[in-house]
């Protein structure tokens, strides 16, 4: 059931990356989509996985990777994190979410630490 789980924060942390580099084209816009709007749109996508119900328990884990090569990128991961948590009050199939603040730094430290929650 925890392997589901993790399987289930890679395929979230996916539909996280994709949605936050889908341009929104708006006249005098500069692309960027709101983060609330983004925290919308994938809090509902995951709303569309019929088997989330069968596969997670009932707190879901949505893990958010920044790299920390990247100085920007941990600040955008603290910002989703936190507009992600306005909307606690949501469920998704039924389930309260959680979410955590995950560094990638390409040296597998990442997948040594999933792994080692998967074995608790």
């Amino acid at each position: 059931m925890y392997k589901l789980l993790i399987s289930l924060q890679y395929i979230f942390i996916g539909i996280l990356i994709a949605l936050c580099s889908i341009p929104v084209p708006a006249a005098g816009d500069n692309g960027d989509v709101p983060l609330d709007l983004q925290a919308k749109l994938f809090l509902t996508a995951l709303t569309y996985d019929k088997n989330l119900e069968k596969r997670a328990d009932a707190l879901l884990n949505i893990g958010i990777v920044y790299f920390t090569d990247v100085p920007q990128s941990k600040k955008e991961a603290e910002n989703f994190s936190n507009t992600l948590e306005e909307f606690k009050d949501k469920k998704i199939s039924g389930r309260s979410f959680t979410t955590a603040l995950l560094t990638y730094n390409g040296n597998g430290d990442l997948k040594k630490r999933l792994s080692k929650k998967r074995s608790m």
